[in-house]
């Protein structure tokens, strides 16, 4: 049974991919209310609630007995085909990057990390702002504020689950995966990320086409192409209703041994803060916007279906009228 997707009705600020417009665009809110997920992602429409996905059970054929090759019918759930291990925080590096210690090294077959280890974990759908001393002083300034809040969402000690796609990806000297918290472990880093405004969304195009190819899949083969929704309704939830970065009274900062208060109106403004890629991570985020904010000058690239969510399931609402 499929069920109504949810889709935020707000009227954004029209950007240019050069500048900002002080005008804006009317969203249709009944349209985007009639877009719809299929059945592959299981009913959960609640951002906080997106761990309960990986408890979806499913039959998988293992080897028993290597010498007889004897195959044998099992049960498994999300949580075991994506590898996963359980830890607490040891420490919050900054907003994309902490520190686990495992605890529970086996839910699934195979041990990749001894329990009392403690690995650094890179989640990989966000792109927080840099602290380090050779950024520049206003990105390592407001850096400072996405890490707070990680640190006081994730304090040391809070147990979490991890997946990833495979344990052997790294990013420099951390892990890449995704890190579940909270009750049951429903919450997810970068999605919470993202829903108060103090990211933008790191999903390139490989992600995304494959996020299209598993659609169909209740089997997917990767964690994004299940949360590549989350992402999005995160994403314009945490700037639409001004939370983080795009609250209207701004964040205080000191820059040159000054007082300054900093605000962004919108994704364009707060991308030009990063120093190395902001411009490659607003690329990603057109992939989120909503279609009648797109700037004209790349609709060709992001104004369709095969690169950009909503267009998608639009294309997806068409398809199912047929």
């Amino acid at each position: 049974m499929k069920k109504n997707w949810w889709i935020l009705g707000t009227s954004p600020l029209l950007i240019s991919s050069f500048a900002i417009i002080s005008c804006t665009t009317k969203i249709n809110n009944e349209y985007y209310d009639s877009l719809k997920l299929n059945n592959t992602f299981f009913g959960v429409t609640k951002l906080d609630e997106v761990g309960k996905i990986f408890n979806t059970k499913y039959k998988d054929k293992i080897i028993k007995n290597q010498e007889t090759r004897e195959i044998v019918e099992v049960e498994r759930d999300l949580w075991e085909k994506f590898f996963a291990l359980e830890g607490v925080v040891e420490q919050i590096v900054d907003g994309d990057t902490l520190n686990v210690k495992i605890t529970n090294n086996k839910l699934h077959n195979n041990e990749y990390f001894k329990n009392g280890e403690v690995i650094g974990i890179r989640v990989p759908m966000i792109d927080t702002l840099e602290e380090y001393k050779e950024a520049p002083q206003k990105e390592r300034a407001l850096a400072s504020y996405d890490s707070s809040f990680a640190r006081k969402m994730l304090p040391v000690g809070t147990k979490v689950r991890v997946i990833t796609d495979n344990w052997a990806n790294k990013s420099y000297n951390r892990f890449v995966g995704y890190v579940f918290f909270g009750n049951n472990f429903e919450k997810e880093l970068d999605i919470e990320m993202l829903r108060n405004g103090f990211t933008l969304p790191r999903v390139q195009e490989v992600t995304f086409k494959n996020f299209i190819s598993d659609y169909d899949d209740e089997k997917k083969s990767s964690p994004a192409s299940y949360l590549i929704p989350y992402v999005a309704k995160a994403f314009n939830e945490g700037w639409l209703k001004k939370r983080g970065f795009y609250k209207k009274e701004g964040n205080e900062i000191i820059l040159n041994n000054k007082k300054q208060i900093i605000k962004f109106k919108n994704p364009k403004e707060f991308s030009t803060v990063y120093e190395a890629h902001g411009e490659a991570l607003i690329n990603d985020a057109y992939r989120f916007f909503y279609p009648t904010v797109i700037p004209k000058k790349i609709h060709s690239i992001f104004k369709n279906e095969k690169n950009n969510f909503y267009e998608f399931l639009e294309k997806q609402k068409e398809n199912n009228k047929k």
